[in-house]
């Protein structure tokens, strides 16, 4: 979500604070000043309600830090922003932020992109369809997830066989 601006933010009431917001428009550009360069680029991906519980409470504290800083703010529309309204250092946000998280975790130190394959992987692992998360991911067509991915799917094969196996034995019961 590198450059995401405030703008990029839909839900039902059109913002994050009043009402219940249910998904996120994403641009997968810096900053959201020029179209996305390919066309999946430019998606509306379904966020949890923790997730945008979460989101509206950042919104309130970077409202905080506007206030705070008053006419020094620079105000770019961005969802994560400097305290004086800049974008964020990526650098800054995985040293102060990210790494210390994983550590207190008890979890291996990542890059933050990692996180997008492990999204993927769970959501795969969970059953969601490849071209959901194809789409999800801003891909054009789900052959490259699929290229990807499908070693961390060993469980289909035997889904695969009951499948078959419950469908055919049901459709040779009910043909008597």
């Amino acid at each position: 979500m590198r450059g995401l601006v405030a703008s990029q933010v839909r839900g039902s009431n059109g913002g994050l604070v009043g009402g219940v917001p249910c998904h996120l428009l994403l641009d997968d550009v810096l900053l959201v000043r020029e179209p996305p360069k390919r066309k999946a680029s430019r998606r509306t991906v379904e966020l949890p309600p923790e997730t945008m519980d979460a989101l509206r409470w950042h919104q309130l504290q970077q409202e905080a830090e506007r206030l705070a800083a008053g006419t020094r703010y620079e105000d770019h529309d961005l969802i994560f922003a400097g305290p004086v309204g800049r974008p964020v250092d990526h650098r800054n946000v995985k040293k102060r932020h990210f790494h210390p998280l994983l550590a207190a975790a008890g979890l291996p130190r990542v890059r933050l992109y990692d996180l997008r394959h492990t999204h993927c992987t769970l959501l795969l692992g969970a059953g969601v369809p490849v071209h959901v998360v194809s789409q999800r991911l801003g891909r054009a067509s789900a052959k490259m997830t699929l290229d990807v991915y499908a070693n961390y799917l060993p469980d289909q094969h035997e889904d695969a066989v009951a499948r078959y196996r419950a469908y055919v034995g049901a459709a040779s019961s009910g043909a008597g």
